[in-house]
């Protein structure tokens, strides 16, 4: 890929890590960032950085900083792996922000069950050189969880749509089980007027001559 930025480019991009970890990257060391970290443009760089010092607390390494970058332009590619992507930056965020001690709480509810499979405080104690590692069973485990309870909404709805045609008079043999089967999965009971309606459906009343 034919480069339009400059080494020194590369080094703005970086230049906030400086300020965040003075001790931790000297001049050596960020000549090695810089050589490492040359091929990825610096508007892509810059926001790997931004969104690391937001979820490390110690000096992202040139493989973490070379991930986040993919990930990112992965997104601006149009190639977004999910709601799982969203999620694990949710968690690494809540990580750096609360710690193991804390008791974060999400809006997702599919990633409230993602941290209770895990458990809040491996995933805060997960060893930096195992991250990648968890991060695919994350997604794996997500999306996952994801599909099933995408399944079990398509049930309920399966159910709901049968239950009020039910009540409408259709499925006389078995229509009393399909209602009765919506309640037990937690719907809205059927009223006394519902069940009135349906039965003279069934049994309309004729008139005398």
């Amino acid at each position: 890929m034919k480069r339009d930025w400059s080494k020194k480019d590369t080094l703005v991009a970086l230049a906030g890590l400086q300020v965040l970890y003075p001790k931790d990257l000297g001049p050596d060391r960020m000549n090695a960032y810089v050589t490492h970290l040359y091929d990825i443009a610096p508007n892509t760089l810059l926001a790997a950085v931004q969104s690391l010092a937001h979820t490390k607390t110690f000096l992202p390494s040139i493989a973490e900083i070379r991930e986040a970058a993919r990930d990112i332009q992965h997104l601006a590619d149009g190639k977004d792996d999910g709601e799982w992507f969203t999620a694990w930056y949710e968690v690494r965020r809540a990580v750096a922000k609360v710690g193991r001690a804390g008791h974060p709480v999400f809006n997702d509810p599919v990633l409230t069950d993602v941290i209770h499979y895990f458990g809040w405080y491996n995933l805060c104690t997960m060893p930096a050189a195992d991250e990648s590692i968890i991060k695919a069973q994350f997604r794996q485990v997500y999306t996952s969880i994801k599909e099933k309870q995408r399944m079990k909404e398509e049930y309920r709805t399966a159910v709901r749509q049968l239950a009020d045609e039910a009540q409408q008079g259709k499925y006389q043999r078995f229509g009393d089980q399909l209602i009765k089967l919506a309640q037990k999965m937690g719907m809205e009971e059927v009223s006394e007027h519902d069940k009135v309606q349906r039965i003279a459906s069934r049994h309309p009343s004729t008139s005398p001559d």
